[in-house]
């Protein structure tokens, strides 16, 4: 039976299966259904997990350190994000030092199947360039038709969005994908938006 797991929320577990060349480990998926605005509880992680979404309908805002982009997304240059760097919504805050990993979903899907055969561990399924807001920031808004997106304080990014997004703004760090090359021969595709940047 779904279980509602936070108020706007349903979880309905699909399946739970044993991975028979990892002793001990499974494959779990679950449907989570949540009405607009809606958020799951703070949750973490075991470190040895590998977790993977994949957004059926609508869009999310994930609080993890990887960062998906293209069809079904939150990044498509013609989805929300585009649509709030047109209309100047989206600023580099200070100095614009944070670091974003983005992965396209694609690539995420290949990584996750991979997975299935390899030791168990944490792989950090993200690109090879991790960029910094300021540079992946200017490279979207240019590959969305938008203007530069404009600059503000992080005083004033506290008052107007809040601690997370000064945090991630300003403080975020990349992540590495080495373990992931290595051991699930991940090769990901350079950020669309930066590759196109640098070939004109």
């Amino acid at each position: 039976m779904p279980a509602a797991a936070e108020d706007g929320e349903t979880v309905t577990p699909y399946f739970n299966l044993a991975i028979s060349n990892i002793p001990g480990k499974s494959l779990f998926v679950q449907f989570v259904d949540q009405c607009r605005g809606g958020a799951s509880a703070s949750h973490a992680h075991a470190k040895s997990a590998f977790v993977f979404a994949y957004v059926l309908s609508g869009e999310i805002d994930s609080q993890v350190n990887e960062f998906f982009y293209g069809p079904g997304t939150w990044y498509p240059r013609e989805g929300d994000i585009g649509d709030q760097v047109r209309q100047q919504q989206v600023p580099i805050i200070g100095e614009g030092q944070g670091v974003y990993s983005f992965v396209h979903i694609d690539d995420a899907a290949g990584a996750t199947a991979a997975a299935l055969d390899c030791p168990p561990g944490a792989y950090n399924i993200v690109d090879g360039n991790p960029s910094p807001q300021h540079l992946w920031l200017t490279a979207f808004a240019r590959a969305a038709g938008a203007p530069a997106p404009p600059r503000v304080s992080e005083e004033e990014a506290l008052r107007a969005s809040g601690r997370d997004a000064v945090y991630y703004a300003t403080r975020l760090r990349g992540a590495s994908n080495e373990k992931a090359r290595r051991e699930l021969d991940f090769r990901p595709r350079p950020l669309e938006w930066i590759l196109d940047q640098r070939s004109d």
